[in-house]
């Protein structure tokens, strides 16, 4: 009887330990995930987990090797196809201006895609991603952006890009910037405007720093507590003149409201945790 009961128990705790790792796996990448920027990039696998790639109906198109970060948006089964952030090959017309003077004044190409479905199951070619928005990284990311970490989130307001520039000194960035669409062009704003705070001896970047949030439908930055310091400092008027809806200039640069936002607590934010 105790050879059977030990035996009973044991098969428990393997359907168990099966049972929390289907879970596991169907848990995926629900808001953000990031691929490592590289020289090369790599090839990006499928963000679904295995079974659920295997068992979802439609197939969506596959990642390219140009795929800095994907977003699995969540939603009913079948699991819709992610979005991407996808590096841009050069063309013709930045090849023939490398060299000059204001090429350190701009970013790479990146396009934000939307993967499509494959309805066919047997079909042999793809339909290419849809295309979201297109527009420059920031110049400090480099020329793959290879010194920026990239995460891209599914929010209520679309897709948001969060590129962190790495540190010299540490795994703390030097500088974030957020990433959104407006009217089809990715554009992107930094997000620390103060100086840094000291830790140890190491810079852990500001108290305060611009955080997205959703106001009446509009995305908005707004000033937002980052360390614990934050609550003996006071916030930094850099941070309040840069408050509000972020728009788009007649040459196509984003540009901070001419009157800052009064900060509303009716807004909800798009992002937690900031960096």
């Amino acid at each position: 009887m105790a050879r059977l009961a030990k035996d009973a128990h044991r098969g428990w705790l393997t359907s168990a330990a099966g049972a929390i790792s289907s879970l596991l796996s169907l848990s995926g990448c629900v808001s953000g995930c990031v691929a490592q920027s590289s020289a090369d990039h790599g090839e990006i696998a499928d963000p679904r987990p295995a079974d659920r790639a295997a068992a979802a109906e439609p197939r969506c198109t596959s990642p390219g090797a140009q795929t800095l970060a994907f977003a699995s948006v969540a939603a009913p089964e079948p699991a819709p196809c992610p979005m991407a952030v996808v590096l841009d090959a050069p063309t013709p017309d930045t090849d023939a201006d490398a060299g000059t003077a204001d090429e350190a004044d701009r970013g790479a190409g990146l396009s934000v895609v939307q993967h499509r479905p494959i309805p066919d199951a047997e079909a042999t070619t793809e339909p290419e991603p849809e295309l979201l928005g297109r527009g420059q990284a920031p110049s400090a990311c480099g020329v793959d952006v290879q010194r920026c970490e990239l995460e891209l989130h599914a929010t209520s307001l679309g897709p948001l890009v969060r590129a962190a520039l790495r540190g010299h000194e540490s795994e703390v960035p030097e500088q974030v910037f957020w990433g959104w669409l407006i009217d089809a062009q990715l554009v992107f704003a930094p997000s620390w405007h103060s100086p840094s705070a000291v830790a140890d001896h190491t810079r852990i970047g500001p108290a305060f720093a611009l955080a997205p949030f959703d106001c009446a439908g509009a995305l908005t930055l707004l000033p937002t507590p980052r360390l614990p310091a934050a609550e003996a400092e006071t916030l930094p008027d850099a941070l309040t003149e840069r408050a509000g809806e972020w728009t788009l200039d007649e040459l196509g640069q984003v540009r901070p409201p001419s009157e800052p936002a009064a900060l509303s607590e009716g807004c909800t934010p798009l992002f937690e945790g900031l960096p």
